[in-house]
């Protein structure tokens, strides 16, 4: 009796380890397929209508320009940045469609997928920056 009921009991082990084996394996194709969708990039190039005029330069970008990228939805601020030495932003954001916002500039709606680089140029008609995009102090 003794040596049957050892025998039921590996095969009970072995049950419960393959049990727990196909339990594990469930859980981790779920997770496969709640996997984050890669995101996309919108870049933004502020440029000075001034300046394209008078150097004839198409890319005369203003530096040290707020950027502010908005959900269109509800128009909550997603991020916000400033232009660096030549004019240009870049966020890096989930796929969808989100409002661009510069000061002095108008809105714009740009619509980005997973792994895409969305260019957008805002064309602004002043040559300085405005004092209300300065750029705050660097932190310590």
């Amino acid at each position: 009796m003794f040596p049957l009921a050892q025998g039921g009991m590996k095969k009970n082990s072995a049950i419960r380890r393959l049990l727990c084996l196909i339990g594990a394996l469930a859980i981790l194709a779920s997770c496969a397929f709640l996997k984050r969708q890669p995101n996309g990039q919108i870049m933004v190039q502020v440029v000075s209508w001034p300046l394209v005029k008078k150097l004839a330069e198409p890319d005369a970008g203003l530096p040290n320009q707020k950027v502010t990228l908005l959900k269109v939805t509800d128009r909550s601020v997603i991020a916000e940045k400033f232009t660096d030495t030549y004019g240009n932003v870049l966020f890096d954001v989930p796929a969808g469609t989100y409002t661009v916002l510069g000061i002095g500039m108008g809105l714009e709606n740009v619509t980005v997928g997973p792994h895409q680089k969305v260019k957008l140029k805002l064309v602004v008609h002043y040559d300085t920056p405005l004092h209300s995009s300065k750029r705050p102090p660097p932190e310590r």
